[in-house]
């Protein structure tokens, strides 16, 4: 069960990390409204994750540490669209710069 948990503190250090590249990306940026309310609740959710995570003996089985992972990883995903629709726009507007590193 350790061996479980010690993946998801990998997953959720990662997922940190990603998080805080995007933050500074985005900061003092303009998007539509639209796709701005969309990368605020994909990152909030991201944020809900790391923020107050569960500890070891919180989970009762290997399944529920594995359903963590798996929420984590799909909120890791799910940045990686941000990151892919934040490229788009620069590159539409006509900026080069490096974006968050998967």
């Amino acid at each position: 069960m350790t061996a479980e948990y010690d993946m998801l503190e990998t997953s959720r250090k990662q997922l940190k990390r990603k998080l805080s590249r995007l933050n500074h990306e985005l900061w003092e940026q303009t998007f539509p409204k639209e796709m701005a309310k969309e990368f605020n609740e994909i990152m909030l959710n991201a944020y809900k994750l790391v923020n107050n995570p569960d500890q070891l003996g919180a989970f009762s089985s290997v399944k529920g540490i594995k359903d963590e992972i798996g929420r984590v990883r799909f909120a890791d995903k799910s940045l990686d669209g941000v990151n892919t629709s934040i490229a788009a726009l620069k590159e539409k507007s006509g900026e080069q710069t490096v974006l968050a590193k998967s």
